[in-house]
């Protein structure tokens, strides 16, 4: 799994609540431990900085329930904050068999906003001929839950996808008052990082938007540092967040970290109906520098006014690089509605923000037994 975002303050100690749940996980694997701060950034916006009610989100699939002619050489994508348990695959009475479930990262379901981890399951073999399938999984309360129904194709066709598009990408390093960390606000650290990107979504031959997967890769143009991913299923295209220059932030979907000395590229792999017979859809890759800004009161407090990443600079002009995801620190690819976020009139851990633990902590404990099974039998876990 590649790098992923950091939320929790690198330069400050975290909520007693956060730091005690961050304190029980720190003993997993590096890549557990990067995923769990990962998911946090992933809250839905509306209540991710103050106080909110848990948001219970049932655990689905793509395709989505109700298509109809997929192809037989489609691969499933589980979408639950918690690891699937007793999946099952099944064609009316008869159990067809499953090779992996394993997981692809977190992210967002584009159709809901939502948080969530994305796992993809494997069949030992291509499904069925014109068929009706049910995927489904263990219950929350007990009990199976349906996670999607189609019906495939006769067959499978190999028509070429349109990849996604990336048309602006500007990265920003923002530095904040040190009075405004964990004030209730969504200022988490001195120094944060920001990605505003746009562009097209890609099209994936006999697919509907809403169940194209995508990864947005982000890395070094000439290395320096890990890649860090971010998974969303359609409609549309991810556009992570510009941040104001006098206004706290938005709870960001996705936290990156940024070295204001190295220049980064983005990409976007996008896979859908009859990914095991097509190519995965890569798009265009996009550059640029980052931008260093200060909101106004950084480094009243304390603080050396000259520290790395402090004060303003101009931006870089962005440069595109027409390659498909080959060469440089960015060749990475995928194995990934808003609203104002208040100031809380007390500190709180939303539901939001419970929920999207539980999808760093599956991550994380997935990650960790496949790693215990690849010590054990000698062969990789995916």
């Amino acid at each position: 799994m590649s790098q992923s975002g950091h939320l929790l303050p690198r330069s400050s100690k975290p909520p007693r609540r956060c730091s005690d749940l961050v304190a029980r996980w720190r003993a997993p694997a590096a890549a557990g431990a990067l995923i769990l701060t990962a998911a946090l950034a992933v809250t839905p916006r509306a209540h991710a900085c103050g106080p909110g009610q848990p948001v219970v989100v049932p655990p689905t699939a793509v395709p989505r329930s109700g298509a109809t002619g997929v192809s037989t050489a489609t691969s499933f994508v589980i979408l639950s904050a918690a690891a699937p348990t007793g999946v099952s695959l099944a064609a009316g009475a008869t159990a067809l068999p499953i090779a992996s479930v394993t997981p692809l990262g977190v992210g967002i379901d584009g159709t809901t906003g939502n948080a969530t981890g994305f796992w993809l399951l494997k069949t030992q073999d291509f499904l069925p001929a014109s068929t009706t399938l049910t995927l489904a999984m263990d219950g929350a309360g007990g009990g199976s839950t349906t996670l999607t129904t189609i019906t495939t194709a006769a067959g499978y066709d190999k028509a070429p996808p349109t990849p996604a598009v990336i048309k602006t990408l500007a990265l920003t390093r923002q530095r904040f008052p040190r009075s405004e960390i964990a004030s209730g606000n969504c200022v988490f650290e001195e120094y944060d990082s920001f990605i505003a990107l746009d562009g097209d979504p890609a099209l994936i031959p006999n697919t509907a938007p809403e169940s194209v997967i995508s990864t947005i890769t982000l890395a070094a143009r000439y290395g320096g540092a890990a890649p860090q991913s971010f998974t969303f299923t359609g409609p549309g295209f991810f556009k992570g967040q510009a941040p104001s220059p006098d206004q706290p932030p938005l709870a960001d979907p996705w936290r990156i970290y940024l070295d204001p000395s190295l220049e980064y590229c983005v990409t976007v792999t996008s896979f859908g109906d009859g990914d095991s017979a097509r190519v995965p859809a890569r798009s265009n890759m996009l550059c640029a520098t980052v931008d260093q800004q200060s909101v106004r009161g950084a480094g009243d407090d304390g603080g050396a006014l000259d520290a790395p990443g402090a004060g303003t600079s101009d931006a870089g002009t962005p440069a595109t690089d027409g390659g498909t995801g080959a060469g440089g620190g960015a060749a990475g690819e995928a194995a990934g509605a808003s609203s104002g976020c208040a100031l809380a009139p007390a500190k709180a851990v939303s539901g939001s923000l419970v929920a999207a633990w539980s999808v760093a902590i599956a991550m994380a404990v997935a990650i960790g037994t496949a790693r215990r099974r690849h010590r054990s039998s000698g062969i990789s876990a995916g």
